[in-house]
């Protein structure tokens, strides 16, 4: 994360910080996901009070309980986010993929396609 915060830093105010429990960030027992929201809340309020926001893994998946909470997050850019699994609180629709391709369509959901 730290070589893309320094490219994302050339166009963007940049927060790296270690999740709660993480590297070198304390925690308080038991673990709770409402804790970490409050902490990434208190960041955006100290950043200026919104906030593009790139998560990876479990925190793609805080990220996505962040925004559904009222975080003021304007953008999620979100990578391998376990939205299955023991993460999930509920099974995909049916028709998902469909959904994915109406709102792509719509321009509700951004892409950026990468050629190597």
């Amino acid at each position: 994360m730290p070589k893309l915060a320094a490219l994302l830093a050339r166009d963007f105010t940049v927060f790296l910080y270690d999740r709660r429990g993480r590297v070198e960030s304390g925690d308080t027992a038991p673990y709770a996901v409402a804790r970490e929201i409050e902490d990434l809340d208190a960041l955006i309020r100290e950043a200026g009070g919104s906030a593009f926001v790139h998560a990876v893994s479990s925190g793609a998946a805080l990220a996505l309980e962040a925004a559904a909470s009222g975080l003021s997050i304007t953008k999620l850019a979100l990578y391998e986010a376990p939205v299955h699994g023991r993460y999930a609180r509920t099974l995909p629709p049916a028709d998902h993929q469909a959904q994915l391709v109406r709102l792509i369509a719509e321009g509700a959901v951004a892409t950026r396609s990468r050629t190597t």
